[in-house]
């Protein structure tokens, strides 16, 4: 874990704090707040990418941006702004489409725990995958 500070709520926007607390992240215990950690010997570090969900009408994952990391009582949350993909079969990669949406998971909530990191090509962000994802709803 990189050196963290301790994150004051009265200083975050209202819909970071909700998300917050959707993600049962408590007022009343101290939230600290860092640039980089590792995780069962993944680290994550604020811009990279994860994949959060799988869209089931584009069959294409659906990315993570890493805005912020939030420690509180040992379990790590990552503020996440939601990036649609669209697959570029030249690139072998997934083109990011940046949304306003934002929400807070923690590891065991990501469709698949590998940090991703992207690739500026003129204007455009692109993720290569490292393996293979799926959405296991779509083999039930």
């Amino acid at each position: 874990m990189s050196s963290t500070v301790d994150a004051d709520m009265n200083y975050l926007s209202d819909c970071v704090i909700d998300a917050l607390v959707q993600n049962n992240v408590s007022r009343s215990y101290p939230l600290h707040q860092c640039k980089s950690v590792s995780v069962n010997g993944l680290t994550y570090r604020c811009c990279m990418y994860v994949i959060t969900d799988f869209d089931s009408n584009s069959d294409t994952p659906v990315f993570g941006h890493i805005d912020n990391i939030f420690i509180q009582q040992m379990k790590v949350h990552f503020l996440l702004r939601i990036c649609k993909s669209n697959y570029d079969s030249h690139l072998s990669s997934y083109e990011l489409c940046v949304a306003d949406d934002i929400t807070v998971q923690n590891v065991d909530q990501l469709l698949d725990c590998y940090p991703l990191s992207a690739y500026v090509v003129g204007l455009n962000r692109f993720v290569v995958l490292k393996n293979f994802v799926y959405s296991h709803s779509l083999f039930k």
